[in-house]
């Protein structure tokens, strides 16, 4: 009983930082309607900020924190609503979500560019107060941990007040529900999505500021992939209730221990050591299919104001063919690798042609393409030179890669079962 309350407490200490960042999220899509996916790349550049800040240059930790938390962070949020988020005004709904995914790549690229291009160095932030700590029930709680708790609960509770106790508030979620009856009523629909993009990249920066020791040392990918696992507690929240949004942060928190608890860290059931990472996405999943059939939107529908002219089909029959026979005859005239390359190339295309059936005609978003590939690749080595290989020879079957295509097939009609219900 003493270890399950003590790793409670980890949870929540967990959880509360999911909480701040699953916040920031909300507080940009109900003013906005936009899913900023990258939530995560400001995170990850506004830690990088603070090490330099802080370990780098040296300056003392609460100065430090306060550039980077209301002077940055904040800058940065504003530049993203005037320069990317305002002209994704009247665009249809795969624009508004593709859009920062290329932002997320452009922030993780330009933090790449800037602290990593000597690929030896390693930055190791730490822990407020370094190892100081409070024992708990038997365990260690960190005051950087305490901190996180505490920051949370008065940045829900203020938000909660901001969002539904305000003028201001008000304001902020009228923008996206009837902008333009705001302008008649005298708002200022700009200054208030200016506004809550600051706050949001203010909260997406102090969680990166919490979560960032956990790593040991930075990487720009993996702490954007740790932000990603607070997503699954806005999705709870509906992407508008706060109240909901702190529970389901602290349900991911509470069961991402309870798994360590139970599993010894994942030391007890070797083949399931990995599901602890995988635990946010199967909550998202499970909070897709289980909550009510509403629409994740704080935005009516209206028009859009994107066109675009569709082939026909002799068109895409002679385009076809000349692609095909331009990659023929480049094959007979490169090097070796460059025909590696040059099927590289060729996969690619193919998975980016998914999204033309996907996306294109079927209208819906599909930001896993990756993830159908590597599924493919797995199932094509199972059946080719697994354990239930069917061929002997060196290359790849052809039956290995049309059951490889069936998997994939099956893979994607079970993710579609909560994609239906966006």
């Amino acid at each position: 009983m003493q270890d399950f309350l003590a790793y409670t407490v980890l949870g929540l200490c967990l959880g509360s930082v999911y909480a701040i960042a699953a916040t920031g999220l909300v507080v940009t899509y109900s003013t906005s309607g936009v899913f900023n996916v990258a939530h995560g790349a400001v995170a990850t550049m506004s830690a990088l900020f603070y090490w330099q800040l802080r370990f780098g240059w040296h300056a003392p930790a609460p100065i430090a924190i306060f550039l980077t938390v209301c002077v940055f962070a904040p800058l940065l949020g504003l530049a993203l609503e005037v320069l990317v988020m305002r002209g994704l005004r009247g665009t249809s709904e795969v624009t508004r979500l593709v859009t920062p995914v290329a932002v997320l790549l452009g922030i993780n690229g330009a933090a790449t560019w800037i602290w990593f291009r000597n690929s030896n160095r390693a930055l190791v932030p730490k822990k407020f107060f370094g190892e100081t700590h409070v024992q708990v029930l038997g365990q260690a709680v960190y005051y950087h941990q305490i901190i996180g708790v505490l920051l949370s609960i008065v940045i829900a509770g203020a938000l909660y007040v901001l969002l539904y106790r305000t003028r201001l508030g008000v304001t902020m979620r009228a923008t996206v529900d009837d902008r333009s009856l705001l302008m008649l009523n005298g708002g200022r629909p700009d200054r208030v999505s200016m506004a809550s993009w600051a706050i949001g990249a203010s909260l997406a920066g102090l969680a990166g500021v919490l979560l960032s020791p956990q790593l040991g040392a930075l990487q720009v990918f993996a702490l954007t992939l740790l932000v990603f696992d607070a997503y699954p507690a806005a999705v709870a929240g509906r992407l508008r209730s706060v109240p909901l949004t702190y529970l389901g942060a602290m349900v991911l928190g509470l069961s991402k221990l309870y798994f360590d608890w139970i599993s010894d860290a994942g030391q007890r059931w070797l083949v399931l050591r990995n599901l602890r990472n995988a635990i946010p996405a199967l909550l998202l999943f499970g909070a897709l299919l289980l909550l009510p059939q509403d629409r994740l939107r704080g935005a009516i529908v209206t028009r859009t104001r994107e066109r675009f002219r569709v082939p026909t089909m002799r068109e895409a029959v002679l385009w076809g063919g000349v692609l095909v026979a331009a990659v023929a005859m480049l094959q007979s005239i490169m090097s070796g690798s460059a025909v590696i390359s040059l099927a590289n190339g060729v996969a690619l295309s193919l998975m980016a042609l998914s999204l033309v059936l996907l996306t294109g005609y079927a209208g819906e978003i599909n930001l896993a393409v990756f993830t159908f590939a590597g599924v493919a690749v797995i199932a094509a080595w199972q059946f080719d030179v697994g354990p239930t290989g069917l061929a002997t020879q060196k290359s790849l079957s052809v039956g290995a890669v049309l059951l490889a295509m069936c998997v994939c097939s099956l893979v994607g009609g079970l993710i579609a079962l909560p994609a239906l219900r966006l």
